[in-house]
């Protein structure tokens, strides 16, 4: 600032910034709730590694430690070309003693390809058709 005069706050009827909240933790939870953005031999990819995983650990049992819960999440993750909810969830319960028997990997991955196409169908809706201006 070059110049000397002393800087005074905006007044009440200064505009505000109407953007998007910032800081990390906004960005993080707009990209968990972000639906995923991958294409379909990625959702496909994503289901062989999700049956699987969920087929392994439901032969070994408890045997399998967390370790191996983040690894797959982490595979899942890098396919679907993000972390979301439904990932979160089924780590919580594939963490968990004894529901982790449950083939959740294996249902978070369909989830996420309907809310994908979902999301997918709802910017087709919304992008309408070309306007066309009157000429002049």
């Amino acid at each position: 600032m070059t110049s000397t005069e002393p800087s005074t706050p905006p007044g009440p009827d200064a505009q505000r910034d109407t953007a998007a909240p910032r800081g990390i933790g906004a960005a993080f939870l707009g990209a968990l709730l972000r639906p995923p953005s991958a294409s379909r031999g990625r959702f496909i990819l994503a289901m062989c590694v999700a049956l699987a995983a969920d087929l392994l650990f439901w032969w070994l049992g408890e045997a399998i430690p967390v370790v191996a819960d983040f690894a797959v999440a982490f595979v899942l993750a890098l396919c679907l070309g993000g972390f979301s909810v439904e990932l979160l969830g089924a780590f919580v319960a594939e963490a968990t003693p004894g529901i982790g028997l449950f083939p959740t990997w294996s249902v978070a991955v369909p989830i996420l390809w309907a809310r994908a196409n979902a999301a997918r169908a709802a910017a087709k809706r919304s992008a309408g058709p070309p306007v066309r201006l009157p000429e002049r």
